[in-house]
């Protein structure tokens, strides 16, 4: 989640408050005059710190920002706005880091609601950029860009998922082990990554308890063996699997040429 502050600059001297759109707000602390109050179910505090007035106003929102909020972000704002023509102030949104957000667009701005679309130069993705600059050090391979960006933000799921379907498509076991070791220790593996750690256990049978390969795949890969070993000299013996074991990494393995 990713919190963003939309600035409405209002003119109201001597109040400074905040719209939380995400959840109870956590001030007034005892100490100040004011009391919360939640209107529309929004709460409405005191907020616990201070800003430029004169160049930012007197009113904030902070919006909680999904990790799967697209492209573009819309924001409804209900207000009761006491100024003269609010469609003339401006609004400023940044981020929790107090930067600006440039590509903001307001669709409505009257006394009683403020709609306000806005896109993250990045949102959550920033973590994955790495720290370094390795333009240089590219080696136009896929699986250590991949690599580079899971070191810099290791939990995020996308990329792991990327990362080891890359390596299992490209039948690049070594690699995928090296990954696994690196990235997957202590989370449970997708299906078609304990499939792959199935071949890899025919040189090193302890692969099937480190990766806590379940009874299931351990006992289908035995199948998928012995259905091999029983048809091997079939002419139809690759149609035959497929009837059996077509939605296994095992063959795609056995028949793609890319190895």
């Amino acid at each position: 989640m990713k919190r963003i502050l939309i600035l409405l600059a209002v003119s109201l001297p001597g109040l400074i408050l905040m719209a939380g759109c995400s959840g109870a707000g956590s001030y007034p602390d005892g100490d100040s005059r004011y009391e919360a109050f939640a209107p529309d179910g929004i709460p409405f505090v005191v907020a616990d710190s201070t800003w430029a007035i004169d160049q930012r106003g007197n009113h904030r929102a902070v919006v909680t920002v999904a990790e799967n909020s697209g492209e573009g972000v819309l924001v409804e704002l209900p207000w009761r706005r006491p100024d003269l023509n609010p469609e003339t102030k401006k609004i400023l949104v940044t981020d929790a880091e107090d930067k600006e957000i440039k590509d903001v667009v307001v669709t409505k701005l009257t006394p009683e609601e403020g709609e306000i679309i806005f896109k993250p130069e990045l949102g959550p993705k920033a973590r994955c950029v790495p720290k370094d600059n390795n333009l240089a050090l590219s080696k136009n391979d896929l699986g250590w860009d991949l690599e580079e960006i899971l070191r810099a933000n290791p939990n995020h799921f996308p990329t792991r998922e990327y990362a080891g379907a890359h390596f299992l498509l490209a039948k690049n076991l070594q690699g995928f082990n090296d990954f696994l070791n690196e990235f997957m220790t202590g989370r449970p593996l997708p299906k078609s990554h304990k499939e792959a750690v199935m071949i890899l256990s025919e040189k090193e049978p302890d692969l099937i308890g480190k990766w806590n390969i379940d009874p299931e795949t351990i006992k289908r890969y035995s199948d998928f063996k012995e259905f091999y070993s029983k048809n091997s000299r079939r002419s139809d013996l690759r149609q035959r699997l497929r009837s059996k074991f077509g939605d296994t990494y095992w063959l795609y393995y056995l028949y793609n040429q890319n190895k």
